[in-house]
């Protein structure tokens, strides 16, 4: 039978302006229906204006009928509750791209904070910590250790004739000195807890928790 050898669900991708019937022609033709109602799926756009997403269409397929005002003001019903769903639908859909893309743009700013921060506590010239780190840090081991009855280790240290090298084969030589210092130094610690910071000019500071003057 034609109902039997209809499909039960079509997708037609796109349907030609000049001809918009054909496909629903077809359907019909397959189904064998004898006559039709259709309500008109309407939506609401963001700035207020109405808008079609499709038609609410029942078919008779047995017979033909008269369809009553009660069905058809049923069947818009029914539509003006598909449109309501399909409106919730790409409202719950714009939130959670949005959500995503908010999520996001957290995960860069916290990403950009930790970078900014690790700037802020490093020596640009050396790249190990810095005078504002080395305050930090020895406050915070300084109050730990004592709470903890933990000795604390304190190393502060300049380089010796620094000026007259840094005068004789000048400042990029001088710069490349400190920075080979501070990297002995660093390759030097052996814990997380232990801190090499650049006090300031020629001047280094290690901080060394956990640890007696023997």
């Amino acid at each position: 039978s034609r109902a039997e050898s209809a499909p039960r669900t079509q997708i037609i991708q796109e349907i030609p302006i000049d001809r918009p019937q054909i496909h629903l022609a077809r359907l019909m033709e397959a189904t064998g229906a004898q006559s039709q109602v259709m309500a008109a799926i309407v939506g609401t756009l963001p700035h207020g204006e109405s808008h079609v997403w499709g038609l609410l269409i029942v078919q008779a397929c047995a017979n033909a009928r008269s369809w009553q005002g009660d069905e058809a003001e049923l069947l818009q019903q029914v539509a003006d509750q598909l449109a309501i769903a399909i409106q919730h639908s790409e409202l719950l859909e714009q939130f959670r791209s949005q959500a995503e893309q908010l999520q996001q743009a957290n995960h860069f700013l916290e990403e950009i904070n930790i970078k900014l921060n690790d700037l802020s506590n490093r020596d640009g010239l050396t790249q190990i910590a810095n005078r504002r780190c080395f305050d930090v840090v020895l406050q915070q081991e300084w109050q730990r250790c004592q709470r903890i009855q933990e000795p604390l280790s304190l190393i502060l240290f300049d380089v010796d004739f620094f000026k007259k090298y840094n005068d004789l084969h000048g400042h990029p030589a001088g710069d490349q000195c400190l920075i080979s210092i501070a990297r002995s130094i660093d390759g030097l610690l052996q814990r997380n807890t232990d801190l090499v910071a650049r006090y300031g000019g020629e001047e280094f500071v290690v901080v060394l928790p956990h640890t007696d003057s023997g």
